[in-house]
């Protein structure tokens, strides 16, 4: 089975734009007013355009489909321009908060509508390709996905997300033959004053579906929502007798219906009692958890109790260090001293020591002093007795000279000092020329020549 755009719909949603049709505005842009450059205005015919489009699109240019899963529904695709470039090529002033009410706008008509929905990649979050209408020669710098603009958007992607959802969840969003659309859904306002309305009935409820695509609020009063049931809105919507409808935005209301409202109180009834078990559970979850903190805190109180006992344990120990602190540095004081003592005992010794060296060394020196004064008291002994020899000498020789003198008759005082000369530098030849006798002569060599001290 084959399946076709819907350009119709889409024509009438965001109207034509770009190089593929004539430049013209649609109703998400608001085009109650706007006219094309031929000064014709298309608002008539995009409303009806689109109520058909609602009801899956049967007949539109003669085709006849079989159902509406042959329709495919969409507002942009990949040969033409995004969302956003559309709403900004027909609206070039718009601010950014505008831009995201109709397209969340145009998002609706297209989810809502019976047929298969399409939305291009990114449409979401209002892609962009810059103006761009027909990029499969561009540059990737155009046709990739910037996915920034989905944190930009995020109200607008969480919009999005709820549109699925609702589809999802309510099979009258997904009718399958056009029979049962014909049966179950009514269009009840067909676009007077900007404002589009559809009964969609089921086997157990009544829905409204409900647009406003004029910039300005207006009345719902074809049907009193008292009481109903709101399954989504895009904009902050009064519902009663009399519902006001916000400037470009959508509502899916619920009628109560006495079944539904046996249900709900089923389902609330169904949900407190999940809610009690859910508080029993909590509450059992609770006790045992008391009971274990009850535990807990005994045992915490026992860490407590040991933990201020090692606490005082610690303290008493932190006190004898700091006794033993200073004990030790009084020990180190101590042991300080001692040192000092030590060294210089130590220098004393090493005093004593030398004084001992320089005592043996005296010692040892006075041993020899005492040798040497020995001898030196020999030779002072034996220097006496020379003295004396010497004086007896002298005295023999001044004998010797006087009787010499008488013999010869010379002069007293010239010939003894000539001998005494003599005997004085031992001049052996000239005594031996006065005639000494042989054992003065004797003497005298002997004396000179060290081998005897005089003797005679």
């Amino acid at each position: 089975m084959s399946a076709f755009f819907g350009d119709n719909l889409r024509n009438a949603v965001i109207g034509e734009s770009g190089s593929f049709g004539n430049a013209r505005s649609g109703l998400a842009q608001g085009n109650l007013t706007d006219k094309d450059k031929n000064g014709v205005s298309h608002y008539q015919e995009d409303a009806a355009a689109f109520v058909k489009g609602f009801m899956g699109s049967q007949g539109f240019n003669k085709h006849n489909y079989l159902n509406p899963g042959q329709v495919i529904n969409y507002s942009t695709c990949h040969d033409n321009l995004t969302l956003y470039d559309a709403l900004k090529a027909h609206l070039p002033n718009a601010n950014a908060a505008e831009f995201v009410k109709r397209a969340k706008l145009a998002d609706s008509m297209i989810m809502l509508s019976q047929g298969v929905p399409l939305f291009h990649s990114g449409q979401e979050a209002l892609r962009t390709k810059n103006g761009n209408d027909n990029s499969y020669n561009a540059d990737i710098t155009v046709n990739e996905i910037d996915w920034k603009r989905v944190e930009q958007n995020k109200d607008l992607v969480s919009y999005f997300q709820k549109l699925v959802q609702l589809r999802k969840t309510c099979p009258a969003f997904r009718m399958s033959t056009y029979d049962e659309i014909k049966k179950n859904i009514t269009p009840i306002v067909q676009g007077e004053n900007g404002v589009f309305a559809f009964e969609i009935k089921s086997a157990d409820s009544t829905m409204y579906v409900i647009f406003n695509v004029n910039e300005k609020a207006n009345q719902f009063t074809s049907v009193d929502l008292t009481g109903s049931k709101i399954l989504l809105s895009s904009d902050d919507t009064t519902v009663g007798a009399k519902t006001i409808l916000p400037g470009l935005s959508t509502l899916v209301i619920k009628k109560i219906s006495d079944k539904d409202k046996i249900n709900d109180l089923i389902a609330h009834l169904e949900a407190d009692k999940i809610e009690f078990q859910q508080l029993k559970d909590e509450i059992a979850k609770e006790e045992a958890k008391s009971q274990k903190l009850s535990v807990l805190v005994d045992q915490l109180n026992d860490k407590i109790a040991k933990m201020e006992s090692a606490q005082t344990a610690l303290q008493q120990l932190k006190d004898e260090i700091a006794n033993e602190k200073a004990k030790s540095q009084k020990l180190s004081i101590l042991v300080d001293q001692l040192n000092e003592k030590i060294a210089k005992m130590e220098a004393a010794q090493a005093s004593l020591q030398q004084l001992k060296d320089e005592i043996a060394n005296e010692k040892a020196k006075s041993q020899k002093l005492s040798v040497l004064v020995d001898q030196l008291n020999d030779k002072i002994a034996k220097t006496e007795a020379d003295k004396i020899a010497f004086q007896q000498l002298k005295k023999d020789i001044m004998t010797e000279i006087e009787n010499y003198i008488k013999d010869k008759k010379e002069p007293e005082i010239d010939l003894s000092k000539k001998v005494l000369d003599a005997i004085a530098h031992a001049d052996i030849e000239k005594l031996t020329s006065y005639k000494l006798s042989d054992d003065v002569m004797k003497a005298v060599v002997e004396f000179k020549q060290g081998n005897k001290k005089l003797t005679c």
